[in-house]
């Protein structure tokens, strides 16, 4: 279980060295998997379910980090419509293609989200917003 798991975490590295995934970002996907602030923390599933989130799509695509609030708000309310299973392709590809084709026909062709100004992501947040305003809530059931 260990080597299992001290192979996922050197393929979770490598992988986003591949995709030139910061040390921060590498941990706030962590964390967003997992719930744990640390790898160390995350069983074998968990350090699995990470590797495929950074290699979802197959994309070589790279997250830039950004303190743009209304880029954190689309990848909020994209994760919402993740939860709400109203996504059947929850991928950074998928959201682009989203972006894109929501976004003002002369800025076309987005590869990271932190390009895009306040005017060019109003659209997006809206069509986003909309459309978890139409998105009804999973029911939970309780176990016991």
């Amino acid at each position: 279980m260990k080597k299992e798991w001290q192979k996922l975490n050197r393929s979770i590295r490598a992988a986003c060295a591949d995709k030139a995934i910061a040390d921060d970002d590498r941990k706030a996907i962590i964390k967003r998997i997992s719930g744990h602030d640390s790898s160390t923390k995350c069983t074998v599933a968990q350090m699995q379910a990470v590797l495929m989130e950074i290699n979802s799509g197959g994309s070589n695509n790279t997250f830039v980090k950004t303190d743009k609030k209304y880029v954190r708000k689309i990848f909020a309310l994209w994760n919402e419509l993740k939860m709400r299973g109203a996504l059947n392709d929850s991928s950074f590809d998928a959201l682009l293609a989203f972006v894109n084709n929501n976004c003002s026909r002369s800025f076309t062709n987005v590869r990271q989200l932190a390009w895009l100004t306040y005017d060019q992501a109003t659209p997006v947040l809206e069509a986003l917003k909309g459309w978890v305003k139409r998105t009804p809530l999973k029911e939970v059931q309780n176990v016991g």
